[in-house]
């Protein structure tokens, strides 16, 4: 049972403290793309297949909730005729049964899926696979020291077998969290028979700032720039005054589509804290206001959905609101809160004219934000105000105040708000457009 001593301290709210009021002015006149979204399920692929939910999860994810893209794994370790490949072959049908139009993105996993599900670097490739171990006279200055005509070769086959087996893939990634280089990407790429056609996914590196500084080498070579976010810059965390100034460069320099393609900061499955909720949020709307184009969610089963097919509660509720209220609506131009613990997404739905605004407060401080809206006018029809703390689960709060074209919102501590308001007149600036 879930404490609701919270709850008392919200509806006393003379025992509140709130902070000053921060001031985020809200652009309607300065849209941006829509945020896609995506599904991971490149180490948790086994006990998905194997369970007897597995064609209701796939449902759930890309029909019901809308997800456009599943990364799906490509085990080095394994041959391609390895009957584990099944199971691959098996939720990449389900998929697309659930939605014909999902984007398959194969990704170098890891792991083998099974017994061996944390090999990094070289040791994800069979030894098989590197230059010294057989004597095949290759190239031993390459990443790893990896036979990079043996790896081609390899893609090639994973590439055909899927085919073969009815699933063709979009997508692929050679690379994950390796320090290949500009000539270990173009060799590759160059040595492979059935990359034509395909998006070529790459830097995928495991830091923040690596993928800042090794895009401008890599892009002639990629088609689509992935990274995630473990916020490692030199060995040390990346302070959250500069993630949005971080983000926004890796856009900038990439000159190419970005995404966030693997968000893991919601934790495990068995934990269903709000400050997961709102720590993983964060970082999700930080990359959406930088420009990204989606967002892919490590592990997406359990850790938000268990294998069993039934929700972890808060955190598939707070997580799944973002996910349907962003895939449909325009990134709306927002200034930043002055609050490194408090950060804002704004979108605009054209389709239901309808302003939706995001919230994740993991400050201990509760916040207090006073938004002015330009660029279009507000409606008077009813708002939507929902709110995810230890104490409520996405339940209407009278959390917003409206005036005019101001908007007065108090956000508690530690939580999740989404508030959603009628628009009732738009004016796009063509000359910022994001």
């Amino acid at each position: 049972m879930r404490c609701l001593c919270f709850l008392a301290l919200i509806v006393s709210t003379t025992a509140l403290v709130w902070s000053e009021n921060l001031e985020v002015v809200i652009d309607l006149g300065e849209l941006g793309s829509k945020l896609q979204h995506g599904v991971d399920a490149k180490l948790s692929l086994k006990d998905w297949a194997d369970s007897p939910q597995a064609e209701d999860l796939c449902h759930t994810l890309f029909n019901e909730e809308g997800f456009t893209v599943f990364r799906i794994p490509i085990y080095a370790m394994r041959p391609v005729d390895d009957p584990f490949y099944d199971k691959v072959v098996k939720l990449a049908r389900l998929a697309r049964k659930a939605n014909p139009d999902v984007i398959l993105f194969a990704s170098v996993a890891n792991g083998d899926g099974d017994q061996d599900n944390n090999l990094h670097h070289k040791h994800k490739f069979p030894l098989s696979m590197r230059c010294g171990n057989e004597d095949k006279g290759c190239d031993n200055g390459r990443i790893y020291n990896l036979d990079l005509d043996a790896y081609a070769t390899y893609l090639d086959d994973f590439i055909r077998m899927m085919q073969e087996r009815g699933v063709s893939i979009d997508w692929i990634g050679p690379w994950n969290e390796d320090n290949a280089s500009a000539g270990d990407v173009d060799y590759l790429w160059k040595r492979m028979k059935e990359e034509d056609g395909l998006v070529r996914v790459g830097v995928e590196t495991w830091a923040l700032q690596r993928a800042i500084e090794k895009v401008r080498f890599l892009r002639p070579n990629i088609d689509l720039v992935g990274s995630h976010f473990y916020d490692d810059e030199q060995g040390r965390a990346i302070p959250k005054e500069l993630w949005d100034q971080k983000w926004q460069k890796l856009v900038k320099v990439s000159k190419k589509p970005v995404w966030f393609t693997e968000a893991t900061d919601y934790k495990e499955a068995e934990i269903d804290e709000a400050r997961f909720l709102v720590k993983a949020l964060e970082r999700l709307i930080v990359s959406a206001n930088a420009g990204v184009e989606g967002i892919i969610y490590y592990q997406t089963v359990p850790r938000i959905v268990g294998y069993d097919g039934k929700p972890v509660l808060l955190k598939h509720s707070g997580l799944f609101n973002f996910v349907r209220k962003s895939r449909d609506a325009y990134r709306i131009s927002s200034t930043r809160v002055k609050n490194p613990n408090t950060w804002l997404y704004a979108h605009y739905d054209e389709s239901k004219e309808r302003l939706g605004i995001h919230i994740a407060n993991s400050d201990q401080l509760n916040q207090t934000l006073d938004l002015k809206i330009q660029g279009g006018r507000l409606g008077k029809s009813p708002k939507v105000s929902r709110l995810w703390n230890e104490s409520r689960m996405g339940e209407d709060d009278s959390i917003a105040e409206t005036s005019d074209n101001s908007v007065l919102l108090k956000v508690p501590s530690v939580s999740y708000a989404y508030v959603e308001l009628s628009v009732v007149e738009i004016t796009v600036n063509p000359t910022k457009v994001l």
